[in-house]
C-alpha cells in the first residue's frame, strides 16, 4: 500500500563483513588473494592497492583493497576483517532482489580468501544495508520522524523529535543472532 509520508525507500549500499582473529601478515597475503580473485571471479576485480600501514598499526586499518572492475564497490582487507561494499548506482537501488543476488553470489569470496591466511577462521560475518527512505513533506516538518516511530512501534511523543534510530536481535538456532 502507498505510505503518504515517505516515499519509497532506496537501497544505496550493502556492506557484507567476515571478523577473525588478527592476522599480523595480511598485507603478504596480496599476492595470493590476487591470484584467487582471478581464478574464482575473472575480471571482476582489479590489482590490489597494498596500503603503507605498519603490520603492528591499527589492526583495523585497511591493508589490502581490490576495487571491483565494474566500479559499484570494493572487497577490503584489514588484520581483523574481510569486506565487501558495494554503493548500489540509481537503476539497482530499487531492485533489492537484484541487490540480494549480488551479494549472495559474491559474499563467498570472503570465506575463501579467508582459508588462504592458514589456520584462520571467521569469528562471525555480518551484512549491513544502508537505505535512503526520503520523505515526502516538506523540509523541517516532524510528522516523518513520528510516522515512522509509530511504525516502528515506539513510543514517543512528536514534540521536538529530532531522529529515531532502533535495533531488533533475534536469536536463531540458540547461536546466530540476526540483527535488524
Amino acid at each position: 500500500r502507498d505510505d503518504p509520508v515517505f516515499q519509497p525507500p532506496r537501497l544505496l549500499q550493502c556492506n557484507f563483513t567476515v571478523s577473525f582473529p588478527r592476522v599480523v601478515t595480511m598485507r603478504r597475503l596480496a599476492n595470493t588473494f590476487e591470484d584467487t580473485l582471478a581464478r574464482l571471479a575473472p575480471g571482476q576485480y582489479g590489482q590490489p592497492n597494498v596500503t603503507p600501514v605498519n603490520d603492528q598499526a591499527d589492526p583495523k586499518a585497511p591493508r589490502i583493497i581490490f576495487a571491483a572492475a565494474h566500479g559499484l564497490g570494493q572487497i577490503i582487507a584489514s588484520q581483523m576483517a574481510l569486506a565487501l561494499t558495494v554503493n548500489w548506482p540509481g537503476p539497482w537501488q530499487n531492485e533489492p532482489d537484484r541487490c540480494r543476488q549480488f551479494m549472495l553470489e559474491r559474499a563467498p569470496l570472503l570465506f575463501t580468501l579467508l582459508q588462504q591466511a592458514e589456520g584462520v577462521h571467521p569469528h562471525f560475518c555480518g551484512m549491513t544495508a544502508t537505505m535512503r527512505l526520503t520523505s515526502s513533506r516538506p523540509a523541517g516538518d516532524p510528522a516523518p520522524l513520528h510516522h515512522l516511530a509509530q511504525r516502528l512501534g515506539l513510543a514517543v511523543a512528536p514534540d521536538g523529535l529530532h531522529g529515531v534510530q532502533t535495533k531488533i536481535v533475534r536469536v536463531r538456532d540458540e547461536s546466530f543472532f540476526d540483527n535488524i
